[in-house]
């Protein structure tokens, strides 16, 4: 049976600590450990307790964190690349008292520069060579543990914890105007640089290497030229060439947290149904976004907008895709449902607003707060465009026109 590898002098490096290496060694000097916001590590404590809390519930005395998401709420923001080997994705191990993170010898070092360190982890290491699973049936055994997924004799918590992550903290909602900026300034640019005759896999690449520069991780990247969004909802760059109009959409990651926006690009003067068309789309989504508030029923919501498309040629798009859906930790954290559910929106808790109509789409990342919603993704240097609802208005990017 492997055993647990706790030296001390891995511990003390791991943790920022004295240690006895110096930088004379012959491993070189160490590495300037990360600065921890006070804020996150508070949050990290907060949800220990919390999770404790459901274990209790549960019956259990320990907990497995497979799902990158419930690691994200966990650590407060630890980014999850997936590159990782699903065999070897590091796992959190938690009890009433104690939280490590499980990981092979190759990742221990990397980890804790990066993510962990100073927020009150241990680790629990394997060697590479002998594989996660069989490293996680041992430590589990004759323990009574739950898990976020089906694995071995555990119980099964997925449920409860996708309610309890859904909100984002003080701490975390301010990281996630920054990551919201930050995309949107990159599909701006990338927008406004697109040249008719490139490829939907060119302007895709552009855009990638924009997010990849500012920090980000591109989840998707949808460039879809002209009239393309008609049969394919959802589709990945093509080598179709951009003539008439471009849809740019990215969902990008940065801290754990997962954002999503829109922009179109219209080449020389606007068609008739570009005008009509998009400001239903507008209105479309003002209508939804003016509805959503903590409290307020979402397929009470989705109905005002139902309603908003009778009599139009458009009466039956809802049933075609949705209007949007729950975002955050994930790029999709639930969709929203017109029926069947009695979910209501969450105080920050993040939505994603995908209104389609026809060729034309707007998405926009927003989080409702009790004095209204916040604009996440909002445009920054692009065109506005105002829609004024009773006592609201909202602003919205506009189609950009390229002479």
């Amino acid at each position: 049976m492997s055993q647990v590898s706790n030296t001390s002098s891995k511990f003390e490096r791991l943790n920022g600590k004295s240690s006895p290496i110096t930088p004379n060694h012959a491993n070189g000097p160490l590495l300037p450990t990360m600065h921890i916001e006070p804020t996150r590590r508070s949050d990290v404590d907060a949800r220990q307790v919390e999770l404790s809390k459901i274990l209790v519930h549960a019956g259990c005395d320990w907990c497995l964190l497979f799902d990158p998401a419930n690691i994200s709420w966990i650590t407060a923001g630890m980014q999850f690349y997936e590159w990782y080997p699903e065999s070897e994705k590091p796992v959190i191990f938690v009890n009433l008292m104690n939280r490590s993170v499980i990981c092979s010898t190759m990742d221990t070092q990397p980890l804790f520069d990066n993510d962990l360190d100073g927020l009150g982890f241990g680790v629990k290491e394997y060697p590479w060579h002998l594989g996660r699973d069989r490293y996680l049936e041992q430590l589990t055994m004759n323990r009574k543990v739950a898990c976020d997924r089906p694995f071995k004799a555990c119980i099964d918590i997925s449920e409860t914890l996708g309610q309890v992550r859904s909100t984002l903290s003080e701490f975390e909602q301010t990281r996630y105007r920054e990551l919201g900026h930050i995309l949107a300034h990159a599909v701006e640019a990338t927008a406004r640089n697109i040249q008719p005759g490139e490829s939907e896999i060119e302007i895709a690449g552009q855009l990638g290497h924009r997010l990849v520069k500012r920090g980000l991780l591109p989840i998707s990247l949808s460039v879809i030229a002209d009239d393309r969004l008609k049969q394919h909802y959802r589709s990945l760059p093509t080598k179709a060439t951009v003539n008439n109009r471009c849809l740019i959409h990215a969902t990008a990651s940065a801290h754990g947290l997962v954002a999503t926006a829109s922009r179109t690009v219209c080449f020389g003067k606007p068609d008739e149904e570009l005008k009509v068309v998009y400001d239903q789309v507008c209105r479309l989504q003002s209508i939804l976004r003016s509805r959503c508030k903590p409290g307020e029923l979402v397929k009470t919501v989705l109905r005002v907008g139902q309603a908003f498309l009778l009599n139009t040629e458009y009466e039956h798009e809802w049933r075609k895709h949705s209007f949007g859906c729950r975002i955050g930790r994930s790029s999709m954290e639930g969709r929203l449902l017109h029926a069947g559910s009695d979910a209501t929106f969450l105080e920050g808790q993040p939505i994603a607003w995908e209104t389609t109509l026809g060729s034309y789409r707007i998405v926009e990342t927003i989080i409702p707060q009790k004095t209204g919603e916040e604009s996440i993704t909002g445009p920054l240097e692009w065109p506005i465009r105002r829609v004024r609802l009773s006592d609201m208005t909202f602003s919205l990017p506009d189609y950009l026109v390229v002479p």
